[in-house]
């Protein structure tokens, strides 16, 4: 049986991570927006990704939050901060931007998590249909589409090519053997590159695409669309109320 996630229609999913983003947006305390995070990470794990695609998101997110805690513990400066550690005179470390930079990162999961997970759940094809629903400028909803194709294949290609240099003796350490074997990398990148967005062109205006396209599928909502709508209302209409009630509190500790 397929994941739920899975038998949502695409808008739905579009939705979710629309509602995710700006839910988290609105919201202001700590344990909320940790809260939402951790959402958005079930519905990653819902998708069922593969180990390598997991370990590099969790990488990503793990160098991302270290920088932004460490920026904001060094330089955010409220009245009052706690001093943890100098390193140079006039420069220290303080407990409220750690947290704060912490906070701030929550934001960056919800919206690289539940995108993950639309990504993850919905083929191009959907992809189309559902930015074709939501009257999508058509210049905008084809690059997302060739984006979204171009990316795998790309990564794949450089992989192929960086195992082809080693097999030729392309190798070494150090800054200067890294800079050949990835300038060497460019000139096959970019010749392969060209040639692919030459053919998708070319198959794109055989097949007729463009914006007076008739699809032969058609989107219907489901009552698990409905219920996953009423329930991102609810939610926006919550953070919308938690912001409005929150008023003037500052992001300086967790509550």
């Amino acid at each position: 049986m397929s994941p739920l996630p899975w038998r949502t229609d695409p808008r739905t999913r579009l939705a979710a991570c629309a509602a995710l983003s700006i839910m988290a947006a609105l919201l202001v305390r700590p344990i909320h927006l940790f809260g939402l995070a951790g959402l958005s990470a079930c519905l990653f794990a819902a998708s069922r990704p593969a180990p390598r695609i997991a370990g590099g998101l969790a990488v990503i997110l793990a160098v991302t939050t270290l920088g932004s805690a460490l920026s904001q513990g060094f330089f955010y400066a409220p009245p009052g901060r706690t001093e943890l550690f100098t390193p140079i005179p006039g420069l220290s470390l303080c407990r409220e931007g750690l947290v704060y930079g912490l906070v701030q990162s929550s934001r960056l999961w919800v919206g690289l998590l539940s995108g993950a997970a639309v990504i993850r759940t919905t083929t191009t094809s959907e992809l189309l249909l559902a930015m074709q629903a939501f009257r999508a400028p058509w210049p905008f909803t084809f690059m997302v589409i060739v984006g979204l194709r171009f990316l795998p294949e790309m990564l794949e290609q450089t992989r192929r090519v960086l195992a082809a240099q080693a097999v030729r003796g392309v190798s070494g350490s150090g800054p200067g053997a890294a800079f050949r074997r990835y300038r060497l990398l460019l000139t096959p990148l970019l010749v392969a590159g060209i040639r692919r967005a030459r053919q998708t062109a070319l198959a794109a205006e055989a097949r007729g695409f463009g914006p007076g396209r008739v699809a032969s599928r058609r989107l219907r909502f489901g009552a698990v669309d409905l219920m996953a709508l009423a329930a991102m209302a609810a939610g926006l209409a919550w953070a919308a109320w938690s912001a409005a009630r929150a008023g003037g509190v500052t992001i300086g500790g967790i509550t």
